[in-house]
């Protein structure tokens, strides 16, 4: 998984309160790519094509992401893509952004393999599948 440098600033900003206000999203939403993203934030190509959208998960303990543990947060339930009404293409990579269209690509990261999506195809998100891990700082 990689971050970005909007989502850095961001986090970084809000723990070092230089951002009043800046709280996260009640909600984010996962989206495919056909392309690899940059951490600029740039290079995301979602599927153009009648059926695709985002999947939204909220921001909370409940439904949406578990407590952490050594650092690690995953989601709490599964998520599904809508059912393709086209092919959409080959996706080989996830994002999770910060509304449903448009907003800010947050953290992305590379599919475990590329996933072709047929027409009449349903992309699932089992619960855990989504994994995020804050890491150690490196000794300065």
């Amino acid at each position: 998984m990689a971050i970005t440098d909007f989502q850095r600033n961001r986090i970084a900003n809000r723990e070092f309160g230089r951002e009043a206000g800046n709280n996260p999203p009640s909600a984010y939403f996962i989206a495919l790519s056909t392309t690899t993203p940059t951490v600029a934030g740039a290079g995301f190509t979602e599927p153009q094509f009648s059926g695709y959208a985002r999947v939204s998960v909220d921001n909370n303990k409940t439904t949406g992401f578990e407590n952490a543990n050594n650092g690690v947060v995953r989601n709490i339930s599964s998520r599904s893509f809508p059912d393709s009404t086209a092919p959409q293409g080959t996706m080989t990579h996830w994002g999770i952004f910060d509304t449903a269209s448009g907003g800010n690509l947050l953290y992305f990261g590379a599919l475990s393999e590329p996933l072709v999506i047929a027409a009449g195809s349903r992309v699932i998100i089992d619960a855990g599948a989504l994994q995020f891990e804050v890491g150690n700082l490196p000794n300065v």
